[in-house]
């Protein structure tokens, strides 16, 4: 007896879907969860993984001011990927961020103060490269500071908005390190910036 094909191509399509859809995995955000603390450490994240462009979401720090997000000289560099790096995420949250040393590349966004109200992300640039593939937005919805200092480089391939999105406070870029698009090279003042 011979096989029905319009069985077997059926078959073999559903077969197919049914694999794919197991082997498909949910892409969920990284959310910090350590005090102040290096990135470099699973413990610190809430889904136990180091974001990177592999494993996670976005990058997300919502977990007030003084729990910063360190790159510390001596860790590795990092990569995320297709992420934002997102500081005070949602309404009346805050997050922050303070780089010494390596290099930190992300092909998307680093977005700060986009929840509005008093939503608030503070990032700092000591030493090392901050490579971001997009776009660099400081206040997006709520006031925020951003800081190139000492030996910091920055490059935004996308624009650079400090006060995008009429936030409910100034933003606020400050640059003395190194930059072709960071803060003093190239940023736009938006709504309240």
């Amino acid at each position: 007896m011979k096989p029905n094909l319009k069985q077997l191509t059926i078959s073999k399509v559903l077969g197919l879907a049914g694999l794919l859809a197991i082997s498909a995995t949910t892409v969920q955000a990284a959310l910090w969860q350590g005090g102040t603390a290096s990135y470099n450490n699973t413990a610190n994240w809430d889904n136990g993984l180091i974001p990177s462009a592999a494993n996670t979401g976005n990058a997300i720090n919502r977990s007030g001011s003084n729990n910063v997000v360190q790159v510390n000289p001596g860790d590795p560099n990092w990569t995320l990927g297709n992420q934002d790096v997102l500081l005070g995420d949602v309404g009346n949250s805050s997050g922050a961020y303070y780089q010494d040393g390596p290099t930190v590349t992300l092909n998307f966004w680093f977005r700060m103060g986009l929840g509005g109200g008093t939503s608030a992300g503070y990032a700092t640039v000591n030493s090392g490269t901050l490579n971001i593939g997009g776009q660099l937005n400081v206040s997006e919805g709520g006031p925020s500071v951003f800081n190139n200092t000492n030996t910091g480089v920055v490059t935004a391939g996308g624009e650079c908005w400090i006060g995008n999105g009429g936030g409910s406070g100034p933003g606020t870029g400050n640059g003395s390190g190194n930059g072709g698009n960071g803060p003093g090279y190239g940023c736009y003042g938006g709504g309240n910036g």
